[in-house]
């Protein structure tokens, strides 16, 4: 639905056929059709984030092909998706981020940190528009009680990157029984991201 108004991040490996190893979508919503959302608005309202930011992108379907998750491949599209972002004076990135298993019971170290550390703001706080949610503020384990260890140590490596940067977490979790999974929605504000963390600007 996306992909022909998208522009795709795609790196290829040289040695093996130009095969492709990595691609990352990046969909502006200057290039969405009158009354399309972006892939995010399927389970989450983004209208606070819109009504505050002019210029958004999205950031989906980061796929890393399973013999090159070591971490090159990954440094190479963020690098070059900062690169745009910055030369395209983009506002605000957005996305998801996706813990594997449906048993949210599991995710709980690991949301209750994200919950405790990066809430978004409630003026801009996305919220869910689907019914197979769940409140953060409900798996009720304070700060206190949180083993910092497990829950960082749960933190997905890109994940861990929109973390870097300032990322805020929407203060609920979607299951999805057909991906088998539990997601987030996360959204970084460009401005903080450049302020805060000069070193990551691409040369």
């Amino acid at each position: 639905e996306w992909d022909d108004n998208a522009y795709h991040i795609i790196v290829t490996d040289s040695k093996n056929a130009d095969a492709v190893v990595g691609t990352l979508r990046l969909v502006s919503n200057l290039r969405l059709n009158q009354g399309q959302e972006f892939y995010t608005e399927k389970a989450f309202n983004l209208d606070k984030l819109r009504n505050n930011y002019q210029k958004i992108l999205e950031l989906s379907r980061y796929c890393i092909a399973s013999g090159g998750r070591s971490g090159t491949i990954l440094m190479l599209i963020w690098k070059f998706a900062m690169k745009y972002i910055i030369d395209n004076h983009y506002q605000l990135m957005i996305g998801c981020a996706s813990f594997h298993d449906v048993d949210i019971s599991k995710h709980t170290e690991i949301l209750c940190y994200l919950h405790n550390h990066n809430p978004a703001p409630p003026q801009l706080c996305p919220t869910p528009k689907v019914a197979n949610h769940v409140p953060l503020e409900q798996l009720s384990l304070a700060a206190s009680e949180v083993d910092w260890e497990v829950a960082k140590h749960a933190v997905p490596t890109l994940l861990r990157g929109y973390l870097k940067l300032g990322a805020r977490i929407s203060d609920c979790a979607i299951i999805d029984s057909v991906f088998n999974s539990v997601f987030v929605c996360i959204y970084v504000d460009a401005a903080d991201m450049l302020r805060d963390n000069h070193t990551l600007v691409p040369k």
